[in-house]
């Protein structure tokens, strides 16, 4: 069986005898050595008869855990031997540290807090010394004055049980002496113990037996006042509750009730509630608790129930109550008691004996008490400047202003109850005094401020002063106070100076666009005016943010600048004082030379000469060089992944501004190593390169064996087998780095603290840390850069330009049958004819478009190609289909060994298109864009196909218009053969045949932006710049 306290009886046999839950922690009790009946059950009881002979174990559940108790029925029983000692071994996580290692010196010691053992007791069936009154009711009689399981009757013989701990067993010695006593009566009964949560909240005291306590004794009937007639007992009970749900409020009004189970009397009589000041625990007896109580009755109550009817409800409350509710909000508990208001020892009940509900039910002791919270006052601001509550800290305000400033206070007003609020600021009037401006109805949670601010007129400089708040939401208010002094101090224009000569206002060139310059800024004026200035904010003219720098009694500041424009430019600084008054601009004037080209260029294209502006030949070990370049015609640096690298002289200081960049080409499954960085003693000062698959650009904090880094990832995984261009910049007066992968800002970062200067080799295909080197790369390199400046965004995006790889004008000259002469030259098959039509924009040269015949067919194929197909490229022609065959043709591709790479022309289902075929072999799928509109025989358009590498990306531009893109599903490749006008290849033969006329077809390295892609529509020149632009 259980109760709401989780506790758990045996169902019988040599198991524990009860389990009790609570607060997540559990107290198992097993009698030792006996095992147990199946139990029978009677409402709250399970009896368990004949455990001994003659001996009977009797278990009561309520809702505070369980008491168990042996009902000895004749005296051959009582001389059982196991009647000397019961034994009940303890476990669970109930049992305290020391009752767990069996080192308790008490019972209560063997458990937590969360459990209590009380002490146990016996009693025999000894009658009252006098018979009861006839006027006793039979219930009364029963129970007060027979000894029962639940307590012993008023003339019963009570002695003590003494108990003990022997490791983890409670050890309960009966008293022989009453167990053996010819004057004893039969039954007697031995309460051993019982296990109930600690903070059990109701408790009685009896005056008839002072010392005894009712924690965990005699509590199976009801809470009890009065005397029931024995003319011994005088009972009192008392109820602890806990205060925490109104702690801190104010109590307007309270209520005790309770239900009154039973009362001798039919005529009502009076139950007093007294205030009890000493709190509830295992310790409450009479001798200890009744000079707790008030000497007077709160508030009485009168009434009966001799008939024991259910839910006769009795309610105690009055504005004494209430207050001495309220006097208790501090506290974590308060106790109430009921007495009767007559205690006068009688056998008549009219003492008023009754019994209350004990029980947290529905019918049990309740307090209930309404309550009120005074509203809240927070955020309290004089503008934006926090509350002050003394006149030391009162922060600093002006009434600077056209019109004069009026300071305005703040506050943000919440009521608990959400009651709406009346808010009455109180402030300096003009003249002396005071005035109060009150706003009604303001919601909980909302702010209020006085609108029309503390006149200015009131407040004058130099002064301090005070406004306060009332906050009332009509039963209980809120006040505070703040202060604040009035500076009306308006600082100077500071000054701004070169601090280290590199950009001196002289009307001459200095430094260079992205090279930094240290700038002072010192506040004028006098002594005072000076002293007043907290704070500088300084910047370019140009417009932008402004950055801010905190001073200290108007001392100069030292600050760095990296100019972002060549020529005249100037920097602007403001002095600021704490009242946020700020002054007119100061300035400095200088001129910046134009930027300065990479310090260091490596090409790699065969060997490490430096083409940069600084001489830093790179010296090659076990680099090895072939032609398989980022661009055709290019060889490249390749690098084994554990032993090769190139060297130069350091080509820049690392704890000054600089810009390192590299085309990098990966192997393998995932990107390792470092491309690029430059030594200290111990570690590098920088890496570009790759970490974990991405690539990274670290800065390094100090030049130690182990140190961290701040380190820049990329947003994507690094491609292995694709050229991509990596940058890593750091700006020294910004104190911030950033990583660009193909023009693209990946992240940035700012820096802590100052940087210091690698000074050893600049590395190409390692890095350096823990004093050797390491991080070996593992791929190809190409055009290496490296700036002793900032990188700005068209330096980084110049890496990843495009270029052109082979123009076709592909005009024909009537007067020489001959085609336009080109770079790399096509030899042509069948017999190209002049233009049949005039294009528009016509050629530079204004000669006619080459008309190709598909029944000869005409084609033309050069010596080699022109772009790296596994790479970023692009490709454009003028087309003008003769005819639209339902058939692919194609009027530029770029042949592989069985097929072409790539086709721009039309599809089978007659649409303009660009297509990449997935791989050099026969019958290989494409990945395909069509354009959204049919193609038109007879008719000139502009086709613009690109490729991304990096993001695999295939697109298609009608006169200049996207059509669409889709991605390449495998790793591009490289198609080694010639470029093909007019034709491709498919399955090793000739195939996409082009009829029509095509006119400046070009092939470019890299991918054309959207600027480009127009010049080439309209100017038939991607890098057209206007006259006015020039």
């Amino acid at each position: 069986m259980a109760s709401p306290t989780a506790v758990v009886l045996s169902g019988g046999g040599s198991g524990p005898l009860a389990r009790t839950a609570s607060q997540g922690q559990e107290l198992v009790w097993t009698w030792t050595g006996v095992a147990l009946p199946k139990p029978t059950l009677s409402g709250a009881v399970a009896t368990y008869a004949s455990v001994l002979p003659d001996v009977d174990l009797k278990v009561r559940v309520d809702e505070w855990g369980f008491s168990e108790t042996l009902v000895v029925k004749t005296a051959d029983a009582a001389a059982n031997p196991a009647l000397s000692a019961l034994r009940f071994a303890l476990s669970g996580s109930g049992l305290s540290a020391v009752g767990a290692a069996g080192q308790a010196t008490s019972p209560d010691d063997a458990v937590t807090d969360v459990f209590h053992i009380g002490a146990a007791a016996m009693w025999d069936s000894t009658g009252p010394a006098s018979p009861p009154s006839a006027s006793m009711p039979a219930e009364d009689v029963q129970s007060e004055l027979v000894s029962t399981s639940d307590g012993p009757g008023s003339g019963a013989k009570v002695v003590e049980a003494p108990t003990t701990m022997d490791g983890t067993t409670l050890v309960v010695t009966p008293s022989r002496s009453l167990l053996s006593d010819p004057a004893s009566t039969f039954p007697i009964f031995i309460d051993p113990t019982s296990s109930a949560p600690l903070r059990t909240y109701w408790a009685m005291i009896n005056k008839g037996v002072p010392a005894q306590e009712y924690w965990d004794f005699d509590r199976a009937d009801h809470a009890k006042v009065g005397n029931a007639g024995t003319g011994v007992d005088m009972y009192r009970s008392l109820f602890q509750f806990s205060t925490s749900a109104w702690k801190g409020k104010h109590v307007t009004s309270a209520t005790f009730s309770d239900d009154l189970v039973h009362s001798w009397s039919c005529s009502n009589t009076q139950t007093e509630l007294h205030h009890v000041t000493q709190a509830l625990g295992k310790n409450t007896t009479w001798n200890l608790n009744a000079p707790a109580w008030g000497g007077s009755s709160l508030v009485n109550v009168s009434n009966q129930n001799c008939h024991d009817a259910a839910g006769v409800h009795s309610e105690w409350s009055s504005t004494a109550l209430a207050s001495e509710v309220n006097s208790a909000t501090g506290n974590a508990t308060i106790t109430f008691g009921l007495r009767a208001a007559s205690e006068a020892v009688s056998f008549d009940g009219s003492n008023g004996w009754k019994k209350f509900d004990e029980t947290g039910g529905a019918g049990g002791a309740k307090l209930s008490v309404t309550y009120n919270t005074a509203p809240a006052i927070s955020n309290l601001h004089t503008d934006a400047a926090a509350c002050a509550s003394s006149a030391a800290a009162a922060p600093p305000l002006s009434t600077v202003g056209s019109p004069a400033h009026s300071p305005v206070p703040q506050v943000t007003v919440k009521d608990a109850e959400a009651d709406k609020s009346t808010v009455s600021f109180t402030y300096p009037k003009p003249g002396g005094g005071t005035l109060t401006t009150s706003y009604a109805n303001v919601a909980s949670g909302a702010s209020q401020k006085l609108v029309t601010g503390i006149p200015a007129a009131a407040i004058l400089s130099g002064g301090t002063y005070t406004w306060s708040v009332s906050v009332s939401d009509g039963t209980d208010s809120s006040t505070a106070t703040c202060y604040f002094k009035i500076d009306n101090t308006v600082p100077q224009p500071p000054t701004i100076v070169s601090a280290d000569g590199a950009y001196p206002d002289d009307d001459s060139l200095h430094g260079g666009v992205g090279k930094p310059g240290s700038f002072t800024i010192r506040a004028a004026g006098d002594a005072a005016t000076v002293a007043a200035v907290v704070k500088y904010a300084w910047g370019p003219s140009a417009g932008g943010p402004l950055q801010t720098v905190t001073t200290s009694a108007g001392a100069p500041v030292t600050v760095s600048y990296t100019p972002p424009v060549e020529g005249d430019n100037t920097l602007q600084a403001y002095a600021y004082t704490a009242t946020g008054v700020v002054s007119a601009m100061g300035s400095a004037d200088f001129l910046v030379d134009n930027a300065d080209q990479p310090v260091g260029l490596w090409a790699l294209d065969g060997d490490g000469t430096d083409t940069g502006t600084g001489d830093h030949a790179a010296t090659a070990a076990n680099v090895t060089w072939t032609g398989n370049g980022r661009q055709i015609g290019h060889s490249v640096a390749h690098f084994n992944g554990t032993s090769a690298a190139l060297t130069a002289t350091p080509p820049i200081h690392t704890n000054t501004s600089f810009a390192v960049a590299a085309w990098v080409r990966p192997t393998g499954t995932s990107c390792t190593g470092n491309a690029v960085s430059q030594d200290g003693v111990h570690t590098s000062g920088f890496y570009l390169g790759c970490f974990q698959g991405k690539f990274d650009f670290d800065m390094i904090a100090s030049d130690s064996s182990s140190v961290a880094s701040t380190r820049l990832l990329s947003t994507a995984t690094a491609n292995t087998g694709v050229w991509t261009s990596i940058a890593g910049v750091y700006d020294r007066s910004a104190g911030k780095i950033s990583l660009y992968v193909n023009g693209v800002l990946q992240s940035s970062a700012t820096l802590s603290g100052q940087q210091w200067d690698a000074a050893g080799p600049f590395a190409i295909g390692r890095d350096r840390y823990t004093d050797i080197s390491g991080d070996w790369w593992a791929g190809d390199i190409s055009d290496v850069r490296v700036w002793d400046r900032v990188g700005y965004a068209s330096d980084i995006a110049g890496l990843s330009a495009s270029s052109w790889a082979d123009q076709y004008p592909l005009g024909f000259d009537p007067t020489q049958n001959k085609m336009d002469p080109i770079a790399n030259p096509l030899t042509w098959t069948g017999g190209p004819q002049p233009g049949f039509d005039d294009m528009n924009p016509p050629d530079s040269g204004g000669t006619p478009a080459t008309v190709l015949n598909s029944a000869d067919p005409d084609y033309g194929l050069s010596a080699r190609p022109a772009v790296r197909t596994d790479g970023s490229f692009s490709v454009s022609a003028w087309v003008n289909p003769a005819t639209l065959t339902g058939a692919f043709a194609s009027a530029v591709s770029q042949n592989g060994t069985v097929t072409s790479n790539f086709g721009l022309g039309v599809s089978a289902a007659n649409h303009y298109t660009f297509w990449i075929h997935n791989t050099d072999t026969t019958s290989t799928p494409a990945a395909i864009v069509q354009s959204t509109a049919l193609a038109v025989a007879g008719q000139w358009v502009n086709l613009i196909g690109t490729f991304d590498a990096t993001t695999k990306q295939i697109t298609l531009y009608v006169n200049g218009v996207s059509q669409g893109a889709t991605a390449l599903p495998v790793t591009p490749w490289h198609a080694t053969g010639p470029v093909a006008v007019g034709s491709g290849l498919w399955q090793a033969q000739l195939g996409y045949v082009w009829n029509g006329g095509i006119d400046n077809a070009g092939l470019f390295n890299g991918v054309l932006n959207a600027t480009e892609i127009s010049n080439l529509y309209t100017f038939n020149d991607p890098y057209y710049v206007s006259a006015d632009a020039q």
